[in-house]
């Protein structure tokens, strides 16, 4: 436990000294939400009974985007101190692994639910109809993502040689992962060619539970796909997939 809070304060810490990461995790996603929304308002029609704009319906999936890439590209800092020797010296301290995984995965997740609280603030603004234990239900969910993609993202900076390769890598997956969830557009409005691939994405679930969690398990102006415990469930699974993908990937030789 020594280890994994000394990992976990170590990613906070990190983040909360970088004035330019701090600024750039709230002001990109918001930006970016603002012109997707703005600019493609008049082009994506929901159904007419939806009652709601296409800033609206983009909100959760703009929550579930800044915690999946604040979680994963914190892991980004473990290709470097795999060659700084951070890594060696912890790798061969009386500490069992598990701990090491949970302590970098748990700071990043911890980052992400933070920024996704402010993200939040902005509910009422968007018209939604939240109530206290959504709002809570929804961190809870952020946090499950949080841990599932920082797992991930260890997992890829443990195998890659370059940031340059772990970057490259992690968006190739991470934008048709989000876009193919009904973040951006609504499953049902997507060829039926493709919706198998929606419907093998793990993210789906987890922004489906994250949208019922947020509208506070009340109507939802548009379809939902298993609805709240199916989809936590199958989420879940993914999470705990990837954490022991984690801990099996540490315990193999890095790529430095």
């Amino acid at each position: 436990m020594t280890a994994f809070w000394a990992l976990w304060k170590r990613e906070v810490v990190k983040f909360f000294f970088d004035r330019g990461r701090m600024g750039g995790a709230l002001a990109q996603p918001l930006l970016f939400w603002l012109l997707l929304g703005l600019g493609f308002q008049g082009s994506f029609r929901l159904r007419e009974d939806a009652g709601i704009s296409f800033l609206t319906f983009l909100f959760p999936g703009m929550v579930l985007l800044v915690v999946v890439f604040t979680a994963i590209f914190s892991t980004v800092s473990i290709v470097e101190e795999k060659r700084s020797g951070f890594f060696q010296a912890a790798l061969i301290a009386p500490v069992s692994r598990w701990w090491l995984v949970f302590g970098n995965v748990a700071g990043g997740t911890t980052l992400g639910i933070l920024q996704a609280a402010l993200f939040l603030l902005f509910t009422p603004l968007m018209g939604i109809p939240a109530t206290f234990l959504g709002m809570v239900s929804a961190l809870l969910i952020c946090g499950l993502m949080g841990t599932a993609f920082g797992s991930l993202g260890f997992v890829m900076a443990w195998k890659v040689k370059s940031t340059r390769g772990f970057l490259a890598l992690m968006n190739f997956f991470l934008m048709p992962l989000w876009m193919l969830s009904g973040a951006f557009f609504p499953i049902s409005g997507i060829p039926e060619t493709i919706q198998w691939v929606a419907w093998l994405n793990p993210v789906t679930y987890g922004l489906d539970a994250l949208r019922i969690a947020m509208y506070g398990f009340g109507n939802l102006p548009i379809h939902t796909i298993l609805g709240f415990w199916p989809s936590v469930g199958i989420f879940l699974s993914f999470t705990l997939l990837t954490l022991f993908g984690a801990q099996y990937a540490i315990h193999k030789p890095f790529t430095d």
